[in-house]
């Protein structure tokens, strides 16, 4: 068994691992898709290690060049395609789909929520490809360890051209993922998912805050408006400046309508007396 191991392990050393490719997203954005998740790379201006590496299991690096942080994601993804080398029981591949289900399933809420939010058709389309990929993986699952039947290869091809088909179509439509550059394997959707799901709920988050901000300052101009009208009632000089017939008057009812919900001519006739 030892030396059944020591050959495993000359095997994955003699094993040659392809130079990943990276795709130009933007002017400053570089990717790169494994069927580990998506690599990429952000450059920045004015620091001194300006290129930003990001990966969706990796620690986030800085790097002087561009040449440094691509060596530092190959680095990264050769370990991973070199320690995926391995020989796994039927079990023990079952139990990692089932782990990777059950993940897929948890993004799936949390997308499905979001897309509730946003009223988001993107996000249900990228829901619907989890379905898609859960099929895919339970069809894996339930097959032996060996080699499977002839028609089970073919269902699978079916499902996964299918899932390929589907990505071509949502990401050449106009939405909030048609800058998405899949690889070939439809494993990279998990992490691209996952990724797209924290941008949405960042951005879910960011539109909270200038919500309640924005809020909060109509509320200060509301009660600000109110108590012009209401001082106007009791003070003459004021109501001279700003009373019925002024252009004072109707710009300040009209905002206090708009702010209340109130019929601007009611607001008029209150405040106009």
């Amino acid at each position: 068994m030892t030396e059944y191991h020591t050959l495993r392990g000359a095997e994955r050393s003699a094993v040659g691992v392809k130079e990943l490719q990276w795709q130009t997203a933007a002017s400053d954005y570089l990717r790169a898709g494994t069927p580990f998740g998506a690599y990429a790379i952000t450059a920045f201006s004015g620091i001194d290690e300006p290129f930003r590496l990001q990966g969706l299991r990796m620690d986030t690096s800085y790097h002087a060049t561009l040449d440094e942080a691509k060596a530092a994601a190959h680095r990264d993804y050769e370990s991973r395609v070199r320690s995926a080398l391995v020989l796994e029981t039927g079990e023990a591949q079952r139990d990692r789909i089932d782990d990777l289900i059950e993940r897929l399933l948890d993004a799936q809420q949390d997308i499905n929520f979001a897309a509730n939010c946003h009223m988001d058709q993107s996000l249900c389309d990228a829901s619907a490809l989890i379905d898609e990929v859960e099929a895919f993986l339970l069809l894996i699952r339930s097959s032996p360890p060996s080699l499977p039947a002839p028609d089970d290869l073919a269902d699978m091809a079916t499902v996964g051209n299918s899932l390929m088909n589907a990505i071509d179509t949502y990401t050449k439509a106009p939405s909030l993922i048609e800058d998405w550059l899949p690889a070939d394997d439809p494993a990279e959707i998990v992490g691209d998912l996952y990724n797209r799901f924290e941008e949405s709920i960042n951005c879910h988050k960011a539109d909270l805050d200038r919500l309640k901000a924005a809020e909060e300052k109509l509320q200060k101009a509301g009660e600000a408006i109110a108590y012009l009208l209401n001082r106007s009632q009791r003070d003459d000089k004021l109501y001279y400046q700003i009373g019925f017939g002024t252009e004072a008057f109707r710009l300040l009812t009209g905002a206090h309508a708009a702010l209340t919900s109130d019929d601007v001519k009611a607001v008029e006739k209150r405040y106009g007396a």
